[in-house]
C-alpha cells in the first residue's frame, strides 16, 4: 500500500478535498500507478463529493485499473 502523501501525488490529506474527480483519477493512475482500488459501496470523492462509485468504475475501465466495492 502507498501512503496517502507521497512525492508521486504531491497532494496532502487536507489538499485532497479540493481537487476534482478527474485530478483524483490522474493521481491514482499517473502518480500512484494503481492497479486496483478497494472502496466502500457508498464511496464518494473529489471536490464537493461529486465523484461516486459508478464514476470511479467508469474511470477505472477507461484507465485500466480495477475497482472493488465492499459493503
Amino acid at each position: 500500500m502507498q501512503p496517502f502523501y507521497s512525492p508521486a501525488t504531491n497532494v496532502d490529506a487536507p489538499g485532497i478535498a479540493g481537487i476534482s474527480d478527474t485530478t483524483f483519477t490522474e493521481i491514482l493512475v499517473g502518480g500512484l500507478k494503481v492497479s486496483r482500488v478497494v472502496v466502500g459501496a457508498d464511496y464518494v470523492f473529489g471536490h464537493q463529493r461529486k465523484g461516486n462509485l459508478a464514476l470511479l468504475q467508469s474511470l477505472a475501465a477507461e484507465h485500466g485499473f480495477e475497482v472493488t466495492a465492499i459493503s
